[in-house]
């Protein structure tokens, strides 16, 4: 397997420190996002036609993307220290709350990143139709309503899913500390999810 990969994109670090955690080492190729290398043949034309990282190339030759996908399949085929679930009931939770997480918060608060007028638009707008950079102070306050609801609504579970570590604890800390460091830090005041992120800074994986 390879695992083609941009260290300081939050996508990929998902990825990595699934892995770190199961104890699974995947040689990486690290791809030059900045000088768009992700846009250019062979990796748009050949790997991965989105342009998107982070992909996953099996030794079948088969590109895998999307991190769900990835780490699902990581998790059935290395099934020693699971991250998503041992049955059913766990596997659905885990997914549930990733998928919630993902959707109510990652992804509305990766548009802002984007369409905010700053560097990170600069980089993206002479190759995607963005946004108005108006429409991002609306986006951004939709994820930090929702991220103030699981701040509530976790609160006494240790971890995302109770006591059990799991990929959505993995994805929720990547992308808080991501948006953290390009200028998108979460409201003060959110006293689970302040613990959640220094707990899981702590973790050895954290530094993959």
């Amino acid at each position: 397997m390879l695992l083609y990969d941009y260290h300081k994109a939050p996508n990929p670090r998902v990825v990595r420190m699934f892995a770190a955690e199961k104890g699974i080492e995947i040689p990486t190729y690290q791809l030059d996002l900045r000088g768009d290398e992700n846009r250019r043949a062979p990796y748009r034309t050949e790997i991965n036609r989105t342009g998107q990282v982070p992909t996953l190339v099996l030794d079948n030759g088969f590109a895998l993307r999307e991190v769900f996908a990835i780490c699902e399949y990581l998790e059935e085929i290395f099934p020693a220290h699971p991250l998503i679930g041992t049955t059913a009931e766990e596997r659905a939770e885990a997914r549930m709350w990733s998928r919630f997480i993902d959707l109510r918060y990652v992804e509305p608060m990766s548009v802002v990143c984007v369409t905010a007028e700053g560097p990170i638009r600069d980089h993206h707008a002479p190759h995607e139709h963005l946004l108005p950079s108006s429409v991002a102070i609306h986006l951004k306050g939709l994820a930090h309503h929702w991220l103030t609801w699981i701040n509530a609504e976790l609160e006494g579970r240790h971890f995302v899913c109770g006591d059990r570590f799991t990929l959505a604890d993995i994805h929720l800390f990547c992308f808080v500390d991501f948006f953290g460091k390009v200028g998108f830090a979460h409201p003060r005041g959110l006293a689970w999810i302040d613990r959640h992120y220094n707990d899981i800074a702590a973790r050895k994986s954290a530094v993959a």
